[in-house]
């Protein structure tokens, strides 16, 4: 399916289906193999002495953009020993982007340690998969709970009051506005400016993408083209620049007892607008809640605006703009997530093509009304 689209396929998409997908592509675990090894890396690592015992190594109930396993490691510390719960992300060979930075995510853990953003603490890295036999990192496993692909139906969010979903909306807007006033120029954050190619925050960032259509979806490339030349044709004066996550889903938060306790998920962190963080996860809410009954309490898109100008003492410029950009990035993420696709994908697959089309298409429609 690679001409372009003037009206979206029948049938809603499945959310459900891309994390399905996902684990489809990066293939079975064998578990036999990784308690060696994780036993011997975390017994390098700084503060974990005597025999490292692991066991309940297990797959996590969501995620798929790398591999990913949580673990309990036993150990010495101090006089006692302890037994803890962690989370290794580490590479595989069916990735979803042509680049995938594995200790510049590490980095950015442990850049934003202690910076008032909830993020899990970090453990260690095998930076050349010496230890591991691939590049990875461990991380401490927060406590917590995070929404499912489809939190309109079951989850944290779809269990709570309208009253406490609004509120668990908005401490996550708190959280990204305390996350763009950092110093994106900081030790440990300073690689994500030679992300991608060009003159600006922006330049770089499409060019990050675009180089990851042209790797895993080169068909495409014609139909994104035009779009691709008048936003960078059209990018605003660059007035507001920030360190974004850049995969603000809200699969993404994780919560206890209905409070924010980490920000998960760093693998698309960029230096750019922060319009285009509010709007990849408006536009995100907007596909996820497909398919089943709007839950009173979420905000609408002018109500998220107010609250990231509230949380962040500043209004966030050229929004209708940063709305195309964001509809671009999703609509070329996805296509990225479905470029391989079994008999029974087919139907999921165009259906979420043909809405991030659509939503592109409108995205885009307002933001040339926006500059007219």
């Amino acid at each position: 399916m690679n001409q372009p689209i003037d009206e979206p396929s029948e049938g809603a998409p499945d959310p459900d289906s891309i994390v399905k997908h996902r684990k489809q592509l990066l293939g079975a675990v064998d578990f036999s193999t990784w308690s060696s090894r994780l036993a011997r890396f975390m017994a390098s690592q700084s503060g974990f002495s005597g025999d490292v015992e692991i066991s309940d190594i297990r797959l996590p109930s969501a995620g798929g953009s790398s591999g990913t396993l949580i673990f309990s490691a036993a150990y010495n510390q101090g006089t006692g020993r302890l037994k803890r719960d962690f989370v290794l992300r580490y590479a595989t060979e069916g990735g979803l982007f042509h680049s995938y930075n594995l200790p510049g995510q590490y980095s950015i853990l442990e850049a934003l340690h202690g910076t008032g953003v909830p993020v899990p603490g970090i453990a260690g890295i095998d930076a050349d998969g010496k230890i591991l036999g691939v590049i990875g990192y461990v991380m401490e496993r927060v406590d917590g709970d995070t929404a499912p692909s489809s939190y309109h139906k079951l989850g944290l969010f779809c269990d709570a009051s309208p009253e406490n979903r609004k509120r668990m909306v908005f401490e996550i807007v708190a959280a990204l506005a305390k996350l763009h006033a950092l110093d994106y120029r900081a030790p440990g954050l300073a690689f994500l400016l030679k992300r991608g190619k060009g003159a600006t925050a922006l330049e770089r960032d499409l060019d990050w993408h675009w180089s990851s259509l042209c790797w895993g979806c080169p068909n495409e490339m014609a139909n994104l083209e035009p779009i691709r030349q008048w936003l960078l044709q059209n990018q605003p004066r660059e007035t507001q620049v920030a360190l974004n996550h850049g995969d603000t889903m809200m699969a993404n938060y994780m919560f206890k007892d209905g409070r924010l306790v980490a920000i998960l998920d760093w693998e698309l962190a960029f230096i750019g607008n922060p319009a285009a963080d509010l709007a990849h996860q408006v536009q995100t809410h907007a596909f996820l809640a497909l398919g089943g009954e709007a839950l009173a309490g979420f905000p609408s898109e002018q109500e998220w605006i107010a609250e990231y100008a509230r949380a962040s003492g500043r209004k966030l410029l050229d929004w209708e703009y940063f709305g195309a950009v964001a509809a671009f990035k999703l609509h070329i993420d996805l296509l990225l997530v479905y470029r391989e696709v079994t008999p029974d994908m087919e139907a999921a697959r165009n259906a979420v093509r043909a809405y991030t089309w659509q939503n592109l298409t409108d995205r885009l429609a307002a933001a040339k009304n926006g500059r007219r």
